[in-house]
């Protein structure tokens, strides 16, 4: 096999993992909300007396959690992707290392036969 294409192999790995480090930034670029809830306190319809505690949940609350869950799911799906190119890599890198090998070992034997 050429060695051209173990060399392109390797090359590919190192750009897989500059993916993996994209989704890692991604992942990271994902916050959610910080700090007070930005949808202030929105109340339910049916709460529209002010000087009691609210007796149904609070939309604004819903919203923030609503959010949130986004949020947890976005950077999952980072992590995951960030996972894949990982393990592509490592997956390239070995390919290549065993094709160097096994061009190595039939070199050898190629040589072997030739003085013989």
């Amino acid at each position: 096999m050429p060695k051209y294409e173990i060399d392109a192999m390797r090359y590919v790995a190192g750009k897989v993992d500059k993916l993996h480090e994209e989704f890692k930034n991604s992942k990271a670029a994902v916050t959610g909300i910080q700090g007070n809830n930005p949808f202030g306190e929105i109340r339910h319809p049916d709460d529209h007396d002010h000087t009691k505690p609210p007796t149904h949940p609070m939309p604004s609350d819903n919203m923030a959690n609503g959010v949130g869950k986004f949020t947890e799911g976005a950077q999952g799906e980072f992590e995951a992707g960030a996972n894949h190119m990982a393990a592509t890599s490592d997956f390239l890198r070995t390919a290549a290392s065993m094709m160097e090998e096994q061009d190595n070992q039939a070199g050898d034997a190629l040589k072997r036969t030739e003085k013989q």
